[in-house]
């Protein structure tokens, strides 16, 4: 099916989408505001940040700030953990990981002091996501199992999947392909068995392209990419298209087609840079740059991973550092200039 047809869909839907999240939006505002319970008042406008903070990460701060606020007043573990986790969603969505786990431990923390085990399983997913996006991956696996075990007692199988499905991202970039495939396998099937559950099976789907890709099943990954990238577009999902269309780019360039490439980490840039995920934007940049440079357009190829290499700089980020540095080795080579490719 064209490409072009997944976008019709996308646009005809997402207004759907975008009235569903404002009609629960106004609901979770009225139970706020009108709400006596002070415990179900913070509960109300904890939803309300967590459905918010996705798309628009700087909304988090002062949302944690009225949570620490009435959690202060009646001293409640359980408010201050989810104010604590919220400073840290705020943070992890801005590509800040170094400055959001201390929050997610923070989190882990209060929660440890509730009977609520619910919350000491996002502290530590969250928290195990940060190891994960910071490269220290043997931390990461000590937390994410952690987490996975606490979803399996409490059952809610949304949960389990999610936990399963960071469990094998990890496997992924531990060059462990079959390992992600058998975990992000699980998480598929319990995803697909939960009603409407396709439509949380996005990122899934995603992962295990990513998945296919480490092992060199190009077709597979393709495969799952474009399940994924369907999906995004249905529901309106700015950030899931953004970063399916990133990874569908990178397979394009891996078989060897770097216009294909180009067509689709254009579109990725576009989606990422008008929902302001500089963290995300660093992945179809680095694939755009080596197309160019595959096409010969060796400023071009330049100027985009000189835009990546910033956001890596300002970020403090370390994936994919190693393909910036190889971008640079390969434009410098090409251009006559050794001494800075050797650099």
């Amino acid at each position: 099916m064209p490409r072009n047809f997944f976008l019709l869909v996308g646009f005809a839907v997402s207004s759907v989408v975008l009235f569903a999240q404002s009609t629960q939006e106004d609901s979770l505002r009225r139970v706020y505001v009108n709400e006596k319970d002070p415990i179900k008042k913070a509960d109300a406008y904890f939803q309300l940040a967590d459905l918010l903070v996705d798309e628009k990460p700087e909304a988090g701060i002062p949302f944690a700030d009225t949570l620490e606020q009435i959690g202060k007043t009646i001293r409640d573990p359980e408010i201050l953990s989810r104010a604590s986790y919220l400073r840290g969603q705020t943070y992890y969505h801005q590509g800040k990981y170094a400055t959001a786990l201390p929050f997610y431990r923070e989190a882990l923390n209060f929660a440890n002091k509730t009977t609520d085990l619910d919350l000491q399983g996002k502290a530590l997913n969250s928290a195990g996501s940060c190891f994960h996006d910071m490269v220290q991956n043997d931390s990461a696996l000590v937390y994410l199992m952690r987490a996975a075990r606490i979803k399996e007692q409490l059952g809610n199988k949304k949960d389990i999947a999610a936990a399963y499905s960071n469990i094998g991202n990890v496997f992924s970039d531990e060059m462990a392909p079959d390992k992600a495939v058998e975990w992000l396998e699980k998480a598929l099937a319990i995803r697909l068995s939960l009603p409407n559950g396709e439509k949380s099976a996005i990122v899934t789907y995603n992962n295990l392209s990513v998945a296919y890709n480490v092992k060199g099943d190009f077709d597979k990954a393709l495969e799952y990419a474009q399940k994924g990238i369907k999906l995004a577009l249905e529901t309106g999902n700015k950030l899931h298209a953004g970063v399916i269309y990133g990874s569908i780019g990178h397979l394009m360039l891996k078989k060897g087609d770097p216009d294909k490439c180009i067509e689709f980490c254009d579109q990725s840039v576009r989606l990422l840079t008008e929902i302001n995920r500089k963290a995300n934007l660093v992945f179809p940049l680095a694939n755009l740059s080596e197309a160019w440079w595959r096409k010969g357009n060796y400023a071009k190829a330049l100027e985009l991973n000189n835009q990546g290499y910033a956001i890596m700089q300002e970020l403090k980020l370390l994936q994919p550092l190693e393909v910036y540095y190889e971008n640079y080795m390969n434009i410098y080579e090409s251009t006559g200039d050794y001494k800075q490719s050797l650099s």
